[in-house]
């Protein structure tokens, strides 16, 4: 039984697991987003290997004809990525730039090749 003192204390009694079986149990998830996030966020021993498959693949949209010109640029995406969170860069494999039928925005996004 946990004593008041050790609680209070900030000790943390969290079960270890051998890293074979954690990366068995995220493998198994790997094409469920929702478990994948709730996964990483039950233990921080699962926060890794979640990381893998939730952020493998960085898709940049093309904006909406009705956003204001500017505001959703992929490049600002890339940049807000690189300035809020640039822990999770290692984990993309795949850039995907999707922009079916409409690649005028290209030319309006001037740091596109800088962000990229």
């Amino acid at each position: 039984m946990l004593s008041n003192a050790s609680i209070d204390a900030g000790h943390s009694h969290e079960l270890q697991f051998p890293n074979e079986i954690i990366d068995e149990v995220v493998d198994y998830l790997q094409d469920n987003n929702e478990a994948l996030k709730a996964i990483s966020l039950s233990s921080r021993n699962f926060l890794h290997r979640a990381r893998k498959y939730l952020f493998a693949a960085f898709v940049l949209q093309a904006p909406n004809r009705k956003d204001t010109p500017g505001s959703s640029l992929p490049s600002r995406k890339i940049f807000r990525l690189i300035k809020s969170a640039p822990h999770l860069i290692p984990y993309i494999q795949v850039l995907e730039i999707a922009c079916p039928g409409n690649t005028t925005w290209l030319k309006f996004d001037k740091q596109f090749s800088k962000a990229l």
